[in-house]
């Protein structure tokens, strides 16, 4: 059986992602790269097969450069076989060189991992006064959901209290994301097509 749903605008999913440790600040993903949310979305199908598979076609407007361009769709299903993902534009013009699934969200154990080596802040509340006191610690190594942590002379393998991170690292996303380097003929305002298969949808 065969069901398609089409709608234009709107996104397929939305991941949103909250977390108990602090960020302090947070920069862009990556140098030069061109983030293309659902807010440049100007159309999108689903066509849903069964064995929980469904094939998506999502069309947004992208401001490309001529000659190479980093792309960040952001907001892909989290289901999506990135080795199905077809990227098109209207008269062709558009080669694409590599491109990845992000699948390392932002959560706080994910943020943990990636901070093994880094110095980050750990805060105490005083339970009586409730004053707040802080202290650098080094992650040194996370596994198995136990982080140890050098904090001054000593070695500590239990959160202590609340971890506050200076950034989020490169390599982790806040909404399932699929990267894509393409060599673009011209530049401009158009309209990229991107096309993938997707698990976790069905009708």
């Amino acid at each position: 059986m065969i069901r398609n749903w089409k709608r234009t605008g709107v996104a397929l999913c939305a991941v949103g992602i909250g977390y108990g440790a602090a960020v302090a600040a947070q920069g862009p993903a990556m140098a030069d790269e061109i983030s293309v949310g659902t807010d440049k979305q100007t159309s999108i199908a689903v066509t849903i097969y069964n064995q929980d598979l469904a094939l998506i076609r999502d069309a947004r407007k992208i401001d490309l450069q001529a000659g190479e361009n980093d792309i960040a769709f952001i907001d892909v299903s989290a289901g999506i076989r990135p080795e199905t993902a077809l990227l098109t534009t209207p008269g062709g013009g558009l080669t694409v060189t590599e491109q990845n699934f992000d699948f390392d969200l932002l959560t706080p154990q994910k943020l943990l991992e990636k901070s093994v080596g880094t110095t980050i802040r750990v805060f105490r509340t005083n339970p009586t006064t409730g004053a707040d006191t802080s202290e650098d610690a080094k992650v040194l190594s996370v596994a198995n959901d136990v982080a140890v942590l050098q904090i001054g002379d000593r070695i500590e393998t239990a959160i202590p209290g609340r971890l506050v991170y200076s950034a989020v690292p490169a390599n982790l996303r806040a909404r399932p994301t699929l990267v894509a380097m393409a060599i673009s003929d011209k530049g401009g305002s158009t309209t990229v097509g991107l096309s993938y298969l997707s698990l976790g949808l069905s009708w």
